[in-house]
């Protein structure tokens, strides 16, 4: 994760952050993990999406 994508992730209130986190843990499959991960890191960029939903971030 670079050093963007975890500035987006700890301006998610916590439970999003255990959200993802756990999301991403449940996935069986390698590549599947790679693929929530890469969306978890696309949607943080973005700022604007939270788990496929509009998400207006928090101000820090």
């Amino acid at each position: 994760m670079d050093k963007l994508s975890f500035g987006c992730l700890v301006r998610l209130w916590l439970y999003q952050q255990n959200d993802y986190l756990g999301w991403i843990e449940r996935a069986k499959l390698p590549d599947t993990k790679e693929k929530r991960m890469q969306q978890m890191l696309t949607e943080l960029k973005n700022g604007t999406v939270y788990m496929k939903m509009n998400w207006k971030s928090k101000q820090v």
